[in-house]
């Protein structure tokens, strides 16, 4: 297939999704929520990890930090088994950063567990440019199912059958990859030719780390995790380091979606590069009047004083629909792919 007929193929798949969905269940929830330190033993891991999951007590004002959102902290869970979202934030963010996106999800019958990349987050960004920078967020998203089935109260409200990942930015390359996509250092070569010196990837300071990436690259190095049935691939980075060859084992349904205003990981190079890369068509959708910072959740003035990069969309840009975007088109995707919550005596683990 063509270039022009997958896109045709995608913009169809994409205005099917837009249709009403029938709700799976007459359930209506709130976002549950708790912040937890998870430990893996055998790996060292160690994780903050916020958790949004359905609830049906009335949310409130919660404040962690700088960061200020809505959600009924250690609310009972309601019976039932939910799918699992991964959820994996932009450099330079945290578990805390994609809150709403979060919440709008347990309101629609998920459980989300969103941790702090622990060397990539507002507070630490060690290893920007760099092979670790994914391999670790890899590690971190595989790792979370299997410390979760031994955490109460989640262990039995999950349906580790039903996982799904959402990336944004670098958190978009590490959904790729667990989603059976492999990096190849074969793009970076005449990238900044292409790109032009100004793309950030060029800089004086990134370009020497991208070569170092490159040349650690090994081609044939897999990530793919068989557990997760669903990727979104919002705004990705390092679109450059994956090709039709690389990526032609991918067989988990992904959504691809394209902030328009993107300066960090331009279209041309990342999302559009990707989709054109990728076997199969994905759903893919193009949000409009949307930049990095309005794909992270609000941020109160404190924080928005404190990282004000990341905290200002540009002018052009639209938060509020940029968050009703994201959320509308990954909770009808996860839905799709994954299913809605299931009762108590369904899906139970044997």
């Amino acid at each position: 297939m063509n270039v022009l007929g997958k896109l045709l193929a995608a913009l169809l798949v994409a205005a099917t999704l837009l249709l009403p969905v029938q709700a799976a269940a007459e359930e209506t929830y709130t976002p549950g929520f708790q912040t937890l330190g998870l430990w893996e033993p055998e790996q060292n891991l160690r994780m903050d990890t916020a958790v949004w999951y359905p609830a049906r007590r009335a949310p409130r004002t919660l404040r962690y930090g700088d960061w200020e959102f809505r959600a009924a902290r250690r609310a009972t869970p309601v019976p039932g088994r939910y799918p699992l979202i991964l959820l994996s934030h932009d450099s330079g963010g945290s578990r805390f950063s994609l809150h709403l996106l979060a919440g709008e999800l347990a309101r629609a019958g998920f459980v989300v567990a969103a941790p702090t990349h622990r060397m990539d987050n507002m507070n630490l960004i060690a290893n920007p440019f760099s092979l670790p920078q994914l391999r670790d967020r890899v590690r971190e998203l595989r790792a979370l199912p299997d410390i979760l089935a031994q955490t109460a109260p989640f262990a039995d409200i999950i349906d580790f059958d039903r996982i799904g990942v959402i990336g944004i930015g670098p958190g978009g390359a590490a959904a790729l990859l667990l989603a059976g996509g492999r990096l190849d250092n074969a793009g970076w070569e005449h990238y900044c030719f292409r790109a032009g010196p100004r793309d950030v990837y060029c800089s004086a300071w990134a370009a020497p780390r991208m070569d170092a990436m490159a040349k650690a690259i090994a081609r044939d190095e897999s990530w793919y995790d068989p557990r997760i049935g669903a990727a979104a691939v919002v705004a990705p980075a390092y679109g450059m380091l994956f090709t039709p060859g690389s990526l032609q084992d991918v067989r988990t349904p992904i959504l691809l979606l394209r902030a328009d205003l993107d300066r960090i990981n331009r279209a041309p190079h990342h999302a559009d590069a990707i989709f054109k890369a990728l076997p199969q068509v994905p759903d893919y959708v193009i949000l409009q009047h949307t930049d990095n910072a309005s794909l992270m959740s609000p941020c109160t003035p404190e924080l928005a004083a404190l990282i004000p990069d990341m905290c200002t969309p540009l002018p052009e840009a639209d938060q509020e629909e940029a968050q009703r975007q994201l959320s509308e088109h990954t909770i009808r995707f996860m839905t799709a792919h994954l299913g809605a919550a299931l009762p108590p005596s369904e899906g139970a683990p044997q």
